[in-house]
């Protein structure tokens, strides 16, 4: 008698043991577990590295801080063809996508990188994108990076559209890029850490607030405790004085003053109000043709006079004269010259020449990148710990990245 074991689980070959020991003895049994087992490792290995063209791995589903690694691989059918198309400069496009702030961050490393640490903004899900892109090109000739293509900003708003509408993959007309993968993150609010009680003091020249720990220790080194105290001592006194001027000055006109801009206790620096009283437009200069009565004008019309008074005088000197016609001289003869020598030469060949140095180069190039994103092939992966990465690939920024995730934790925005 013969069994059909093939796609048995190890539950069902245990239970027909039990149930029926006549047919199902303990050694058949274990060699039948054996080989399940081995057909079962045979298959995920084949899997494994046959899948996705591009795969990404996150350190866990539920982050266990504020920032996590992931980790990408693609197969060798997708270097090779980015190697034929002669892709210049592969890279990865990551893109972080906050379901609740509804809002992203983007982030471009090297191919050959393996991996890289996100540090979230926001609590909730994260949904995590990554493609591979690589440099703009049209003849040989780099129009723009991807840098210059995805990063760029206006407003603090990204320039490009990456993602379609309901924010779930790339667009697919995206264009310079390849394959894309997608996984998510939860991340648990009580992970980023309490903002400091001088957050307000530390940030006060910035726009944006600092993004981590070691940022604000960086702030709190300079300029938040050694420039910035004496800077704004002398702009807290020189508001106040303005203010008392301006005081002053509607009390003559007849106004009513508003005292309390003359009270050093009372001026909110980290308000984001105006910090001064500011004069009625109606005694001041405002209209076009009067804008030469404003002191600035007087005081440019005089240096511009000076400034050609003193060109007047010196181009009248003979030395300079004589100098300057010496010179031009001298270097019109010296063009000629020199296009007559270089008629001699074949420009063709000179040409060619160049062309040919240039493209060797740029296969030299070409083929340096694709050997570095050799070692981000999956089959390197490992399946026990998919986002470790192998000592020998780890880069510098890599290794500073993880230790400085432990001590420098980033906050959550706003």
């Amino acid at each position: 008698m013969s069994f059909v074991t093939v796609g048995l689980s190890r539950k069902v070959i245990l239970q027909d043991a039990i149930r029926h020991p006549a047919l199902f003895p303990a050694d058949k049994a274990i060699r039948r577990l054996k080989r399940e087992k081995l057909k079962n490792r045979i298959k995920k290995k084949l899997k494994f590295k046959g899948g996705k063209m591009l795969q990404l791995f996150v350190e866990s589903k539920v982050a266990a801080n504020p920032t996590t690694v992931v980790r990408w691989c693609t197969n060798a059918e997708t270097l090779a063809k980015l190697k034929s198309e002669s892709r210049e400069n592969p890279c990865v496009l990551i893109v972080d996508y906050s379901v609740k702030k509804k809002n992203e961050h983007r982030y471009i490393r090297p191919l050959s990188e393996l991996a890289f640490y996100i540090p979230f903004k926001s609590s909730g899900a994260h949904r995590i994108f990554i493609t591979i892109c690589w440099d703009k090109t049209e003849n040989g000739i780099k129009l723009s990076s991807p840098e210059d293509n995805y990063l760029s900003r206006s407003d603090s708003k990204y320039r490009t559209t990456v993602l379609n509408s309901g924010n779930s993959a790339f667009l697919n007309d995206l264009e310079n890029t390849m394959d894309q993968a997608m996984e998510t993150v939860a991340v648990d609010p009580k992970l980023f850490p309490a903002k400091p009680w001088d957050w307000k003091w530390v940030n006060f020249w910035f726009t944006h607030p600092a993004f981590d720990q070691c940022h604000m220790r960086r702030r709190r080194i300079f300029p938040a405790y050694s420039l910035q105290p004496f800077i704004v001592a002398i702009g807290w006194i020189f508001m106040v004085l303005v203010n008392a001027v301006v005081c002053l000055w509607n009390l003559a006109i007849g106004r009513v003053p508003n005292w309390k801009y003359v009270n050093p206790f009372r001026i909110d620096i980290f308000s984001g109000e105006p910090k001064y009283i500011y004069w009625d437009q109606s005694w001041y200069w405002n209209k076009p043709w009067l804008w030469m009565f404003r002191p600035i004008y007087p005081i440019l019309t005089f240096v511009i006079f000076m400034v050609l008074g003193r060109i007047f005088n010196a181009t009248h000197s003979a030395n300079v004269m004589y100098l300057a016609v010496g010179t031009f001289c001298v270097v019109f003869i010296a063009i000629v010259i020199g296009n007559a020598v270089l008629k001699k030469f074949d420009e063709q060949d000179i040409k060619r020449a160049r062309e040919e140095a240039q493209k060797r180069r740029w296969l030299e190039k070409l083929e340096e990148q694709y050997q570095r994103s050799q070692v981000a092939l999956c089959s390197f992966v490992d399946r026990v710990n998919p986002t470790r990465i192998p000592r020998k690939a780890r880069s510098s920024r890599l290794v500073f990245d993880e230790i400085k995730r432990e001590v420098c934790r980033s906050y959550e925005e706003d």
